[in-house]
């Protein structure tokens, strides 16, 4: 996929820290999707790309949980999810 046709923009934590969360965009067909890579010196430990649906993400710096709402065609949302999400619970 060339880069000029795909959006990416980074979805960021709302505390002081500000720290990247994720990135997020549009693909060529137009589909919004929500990219989480996991790094540890440099090398990738994990990578996700979540197409559709809610994401809960934890912010490593406040230790709260955000969630990032997909609808499609369209934006993702950030907003901070006041319980935990349910995968916690398990």
């Amino acid at each position: 996929m060339p880069s000029s046709r795909r959006t990416h923009n980074d979805l960021r934590c709302f505390c002081a820290r500000k720290p990247l969360l994720a990135t997020y965009g549009l693909t060529q067909a137009g589909k919004l999707y929500v990219h989480i890579k996991v790094y540890k010196q440099n090398r990738i430990y994990g990578e996700v790309v979540v197409t559709e649906g809610i994401v809960e993400l934890h912010c490593r710096e406040c230790l709260r949980w955000q969630r990032v709402v997909m609808h499609q065609p369209g934006k993702a949302a950030l907003e901070e999810s006041v319980l935990n999400p349910s995968v916690a619970e398990v």
